[in-house]
């Protein structure tokens, strides 16, 4: 599984500079057909369309696509970075504020209140590589974001995200109000932070998930002499996970 991810890895980034072009043009070519067509068009004609054979409104439908397609890729080529695999003192105020305008759109488009509380006295600087936090709050949301598909009925979706300093140790708070955690970890919950345990599942029943996303989660939090305690499963979902400032975490 890791080889495989490993070769998905190597593959986008090989393509990333193609990746690159075609985001620039995604929004841009819309536009540009629509100069083409106010000028080969006229506009009293097409608005005695229906909707359906409206050039307009189809044009509105593929812009609105390209939008979402181009957000997706700015969050993915956010990750291949030079910068982001650098170890730097992260800024841990800055980096939320970059986190949530990152998932701004995506959340928007899912109804999704993302909520990021800072409660530091203080500027914190952690010597870390940032990729690695994209890597435990990107899978801490994405696992929100499925949780609110599990949660049947209709409710306002909300992730809140609280930091805080204490006694030289950062204190994350990442909590959720969707399903919960399934209940094949009720029993057990550290379960989840084993490698390749997954609850995902497609409609027919079958585990779909990587199973891996937690444990990196544990694994990096771990690197950092941190710990991630749960703290809620049952009212949606919540974890605290808690870093150590002043102490060098392990270099390997």
């Amino acid at each position: 599984m890791l080889r495989s991810l490993s070769g998905i890895g190597l593959i986008v980034s090989s393509f990333a500079h193609e990746l690159r072009g075609i985001r620039t043009l995604l929004v841009s070519r819309t536009d540009d057909l629509r100069t083409i067509l106010d000028k080969a068009l006229d506009k009293k004609k097409v608005k005695e369309l229906p909707q359906e054979e409206n050039p307009y409104d189809l044009l509105n439908y593929m812009r609105d696509q390209d939008i979402q397609v181009k957000h997706w890729l700015d969050y993915s080529l956010s990750a291949l970075k030079k910068d982001k695999r650098t170890r730097t003192n992260l800024d841990i105020s800055s980096y939320f504020q970059s986190f949530r305008e990152n998932w701004e759109n995506a959340l928007k488009r899912r109804k999704v209140s993302l909520s990021i509380t800072n409660n530091l006295k203080d500027p914190v600087q952690i010597r870390s590589f940032a990729i690695d936090f994209d890597t435990v709050f990107n899978n801490l949301l994405i696992n929100s974001l499925d949780s609110f598909k599990r949660r049947k009925d209709n409710h306002t979706r909300k992730v809140d995200v609280s930091f805080e300093e204490e006694n030289g140790t950062l204190n994350i708070y990442f909590a959720d109000n969707g399903a919960g955690l399934s209940p094949d970890y009720h029993r057990s919950p550290e379960e989840i932070f084993l490698p390749f345990e997954t609850s995902k599942v497609d409609k027919k029943g079958n585990k779909i998930g990587t199973g891996i996303g937690m444990y990196l989660a544990k694994t990096i939090i771990d690197d950092y002499n941190g710990q991630i305690d749960i703290q809620e499963i049952h009212n949606g979902f919540k974890l605290r996970l808690t870093i150590p400032i002043r102490k060098k975490h392990n270099d390997g």
